[in-house]
């Protein structure tokens, strides 16, 4: 009954300018063309690795 990620990403970005980190099992294109216009940081697909997080949020930091 809760919201999706890209709601939660949407309302994030337009209410206070967060940008996202998605991690998500459906990383299709569809679903990542609908998050662009959230200006994400990054996609990690499921299941992950740690190195695989890290390595985002050092990318998201360098983005930003």
């Amino acid at each position: 009954g809760g919201s999706s990620g890209l709601e939660a990403a949407r309302m994030l970005f337009e209410c206070w300018g967060v940008r996202s980190i998605f991690i998500s099992a459906n990383l299709d294109p569809l679903t990542r063309a609908q998050a662009e216009q959230w200006q994400p940081l990054g996609f990690i697909g499921k299941p992950f690795l740690p190195a695989e997080v890290i390595s985002a949020l050092q990318r998201a930091v360098q983005a930003l």
